[in-house]
């Protein structure tokens, strides 16, 4: 399931063409959706209030999304499709100003480099996910009821 991605098959390409494909992603959300247990009452209050974006975190993958494990499954996405935890490079921006969550992936290989954008409305339910989410999840389960006989989600049942 893409999720709130997009582009994930052209990275994966970028990346087999060429290992020493250079990705990164920067996640914009807002600063409630990004609040941690492990940070104190001071980076709280500061996160709370900034009137101007704040990066968190700029990391590889593989730390970034330790430290924020709910707000950076698009980053995890991304080292997925390029399997590379370790050198894909991830920032974390809380912005106070942000309508939408906004993620930018970046690629530079020898076959070509690439941007992606995406502005992804928050869903009403659950504000740290995507209202697209859900929607990418169907589409997944419809592909695979498609490839295994299934007219339609509608004739899928689980179990």
């Amino acid at each position: 399931c893409t999720g709130a991605i997009g582009g994930l098959d052209h990275l994966r390409a970028l990346r087999r063409g060429d290992s020493s494909c250079q990705v990164e992603i920067e996640t914009r959300k807002l600063p409630r959706t990004l609040e941690q247990p492990w940070m104190s009452a001071t980076q709280l209050s500061e996160l709370r209030t900034a009137t101007e974006p704040v990066l968190l975190m700029e990391d590889t993958v593989s730390e970034v999304t330790k430290a924020f494990p709910r707000a950076t499954n698009v980053a995890a996405a991304v080292a997925l499709a390029v399997e590379d935890w370790e050198t894909t490079r991830a920032r974390v921006i809380a912005d106070a100003s942000a309508s939408t969550t906004r993620h930018i992936i970046k690629a530079s290989s020898a076959l070509g480099d690439c941007r992606f954008e995406l502005f992804n409305a928050p869903s009403a339910a659950r504000p740290r996910t995507s209202a697209v989410t859900g929607w990418a999840a169907l589409r997944a389960i419809d592909d695979y009821a498609f490839r295994n006989g299934y007219a339609a989600t509608e004739d899928f049942r689980f179990g």
